[in-house]
Parts: C-alpha cells; sequence; structure tokens
C-alpha cells in the first residue's frame, strides 16, 4: 500500500507537468513533425586524384533561399491557422472591403446614427468598456477585451506553448461611404497580445487583425439577430394596416399623415407600390427616399378582361406617368409622405387631394398572409 502510494507521488508531477514525457520532441513517443526545420544538404561527392568525376544531372535542384526568407517563421513559429472570414448575414449590409492591407470593413443601408448606437449598445451588453469615442470622427476605441482560454484540461495537459488568453484594443470607425448612399463601419486593432503557460507576462500576437475580424464578427451576428427580430415585428405591425390624412410636413408641404412611426410606414410604402403597379427604381432609407416610375395603369388583353375575378395588381391613378420621388420624414409619432417630381416642384394641395383616396385604401388594408 504504501508502495503504491509512493508510485502515484513520484507519477503526479509527470501528469501534472502534462503528456511531453510521453510524447513530443523529447518524449517516449519521438514527435517528428517539425524535424525538416533542422535538414541540410548533403556533402558533395568526394573525387579522390586520379580518378575522373561521373557526369551527374541535378533533375531536382534545391534552389538557394533568398536573404528575405531567412527570417522567416518555419515549423512551430510558423501561423496555420485558417483565415477568418468577414461575415455579413444580414440583407441591409455586406463585406465593403476584404483587402488584407486594410481594416475589415462592412456596409449597411441605414444611417450612421443607428450604426453607432447599435455599436455602442453590443459593447454595453457584452461589458465591454469604451476607453473613448468621438461622434464627429465617427470613432470608437474599447478598453482591453480578454479572451480567456484556459481550462483545466490545458492546465493539466497543455504544453507550455499554449496560448492561455488573448486580448486586445480595437477601434471602430463609422462614415459614409465615398458616394455617400452607405455607412461604413471598419475596425482596426490598436493592440493586441497574448498569455501562454510557459509565463505570465504578456507577449505582443503576430496576427491582429484575425482577432479583429471575430471581434466585428460577434457585432455583426447580434446586428443580424436584432434585424430579424425587428423585420418580423414590422411585418406583423405592416399587416395591420394604417390610418392615412391629409396633412403639412415639417417644411409645410402637402402631404399625406401616416399614423405610425418612420420604419413601419417605410416597410408598407413599398407594398403600397407594388399593389398600385408603381416600380421602385431606387431607395435610400438613410434620407427616408424612394425613387419611383408610374407608367400608368397596365391594360390586359381580351381574356384579361374575362378574369373578372382576379385583381388587376394596379389601379388608374390620377397621375402623369413620369419619374417621382417619395419623401419620408418623421413627424413625431407619425410619418410625413410628400411627392415630388423628377424635374422638381412639390405635388401642390389639389394633386394630393386627388391621390389620397387612392393611397389611404391601400394603407388602411390588412394585408393578407398567404398560405401555400
Amino acid at each position: 500500500m504504501h508502495i503504491s502510494r509512493l508510485i502515484l507521488v513520484l507519477l503526479l508531477p509527470q501528469l501534472v507537468a502534462g503528456c511531453s514525457w510521453l510524447y513530443g520532441e523529447n518524449g517516449l513517443v519521438k514527435d517528428n513533425e517539425y524535424t525538416y526545420v533542422n535538414s541540410q544538404l548533403g556533402k558533395k561527392l568526394e573525387i579522390p586524384d586520379g580518378m575522373k568525376a561521373p557526369q551527374i544531372v541535378d533533375q531536382y535542384p534545391v534552389p538557394s533561399i533568398a536573404k528575405e526568407a531567412m527570417n522567416k517563421p518555419v515549423g512551430r513559429k510558423l501561423d496555420t491557422t485558417a483565415p477568418v472570414l468577414i461575415l455579413a448575414v444580414d440583407v441591409n449590409s455586406g463585406v465593403y472591403s476584404r483587402n488584407e492591407n486594410t481594416d475589415p470593413t462592412v456596409w449597411f443601408r441605414i444611417g450612421e446614427l443607428k450604426v453607432w448606437q447599435a455599436l455602442l449598445d453590443y459593447l454595453k451588453s457584452n461589458n465591454i468598456k469604451v476607453a473613448s469615442k468621438d461622434l464627429s470622427k465617427g470613432t470608437i476605441i474599447t478598453d482591453w477585451v480578454t479572451h480567456d482560454t484556459d481550462s483545466l484540461w490545458n492546465d493539466i495537459f497543455g504544453s507550455d506553448d499554449e496560448v492561455k488568453a488573448m486580448r486586445g484594443k480595437y477601434q471602430f470607425k463609422v462614415v459614409r461611404s465615398p458616394k455617400g448612399k452607405l455607412t461604413l463601419l471598419s475596425v482596426k486593432p490598436l493592440a493586441a497580445e497574448y498569455l501562454n503557460y510557459e509565463d505570465d507576462n504578456w507577449k505582443p500576437l503576430k496576427n491582429p487583425r484575425q482577432n479583429s475580424i471575430q471581434f466585428m464578427n460577434g457585432f455583426l451576428s447580434t446586428w443580424a439577430e436584432e434585424r430579424a427580430f425587428e423585420a418580423r415585428k414590422r411585418v406583423l405591425a405592416a399587416n395591420k394596416g394604417i390610418t392615412l390624412s391629409l396633412g403639412k410636413d415639417n417644411n409645410n408641404q402637402a402631404a399625406f399623415i401616416a399614423d405610425a412611426k418612420f420604419d413601419r410606414v417605410w416597410e408598407r410604402l413599398a407594398y403600397v407600390a407594388k399593389q398600385m403597379g408603381m416600380v421602385i427604381d431606387d431607395k435610400d432609407q438613410s434620407q427616408g427616399i424612394y425613387y419611383m416610375i408610374w407608367k400608368g395603369k397596365e391594360s390586359g388583353g381580351f381574356f384579361d378582361s374575362l378574369m373578372f375575378w382576379q385583381d388587376s395588381g394596379s389601379v388608374d391613378l390620377p397621375l402623369a406617368n413620369g419619374e417621382y420621388q417619395f419623401n419620408l420624414s418623421a413627424l413625431g409619432d407619425k410619418t410625413a409622405i410628400t411627392i415630388a417630381k423628377k424635374d422638381g416642384g412639390f405635388l401642390d394641395q389639389k394633386q394630393m387631394n386627388k391621390l389620397f383616396s387612392y393611397f389611404s385604401e391601400q394603407f388602411t388594408q390588412r394585408r393578407q398572409t398567404r398560405r401555400r
């Protein structure tokens, strides 16, 4: 009994130190994975005096190593981790730049303030401290963000060079795109360090860009989930219909006044335009603008006229054919909708009165959910 306890006491330090005594470069079972780094060219064949050297054709010559390559990492020092890709899963966002020489950047089809606030909310919900922020420059700098990879398994069986924890400081930047139609969000690593099991000193991380993309992806995944939840709410709300009235916007222009907030009216107007037979040529949600084309009510053929039980899909609006700009603006808890011609000038009160009944009917109707 005493002998077994003694053996256990002697083996315990070896178990705590890890499995390197069993399998490794110096273990019982030798690990030859990185022995190639010590490979050397063999000596040339020495020909004794008076003997003729054979003719040798080297079909696979080993090229000489350039000076720049002499200091490149090899073996265990070589980074073999797979590249991290930017995750943009929302339909209103996408990857703007994957260039390794630039900061990871994604685009959004909404205004800068919404992206700015969403980013601050994400940092707060994850208990990430903000070191500084500057709205005029669109920059948010975080404090140290630590990711702990420590575990009991690694403590017992991990090697000394394995990463125990990583931390970094990041700068987010929210700006408009060069053409002014998109909002760009980029992340830049200001500092990145790691801690291994060998000592307790933080060391510089060689590829902080990978960590920056992972940090960005954390925000983007949360963003996509919240946007999907909001979209479901807007669809359910839009199906109920929106009351419309005549009035003025903040600039005293004749307008339709929708009894709903901007986001809900924005979604509903796209549906209404389609029902009326209008074509949405372009849109800019950050500016609250729809660019639409009205070509008049579509006239069907003889057989179409016999199908009286079907909706034609468009109405005969008292509106001249052409291109129009629908402008949405917040009016407290309501939303104002004005209509402008392409060549300039808003529709006056008389013209808006003629259109009101058509738009009011479409906005008020409850949308039917189709089931297959």
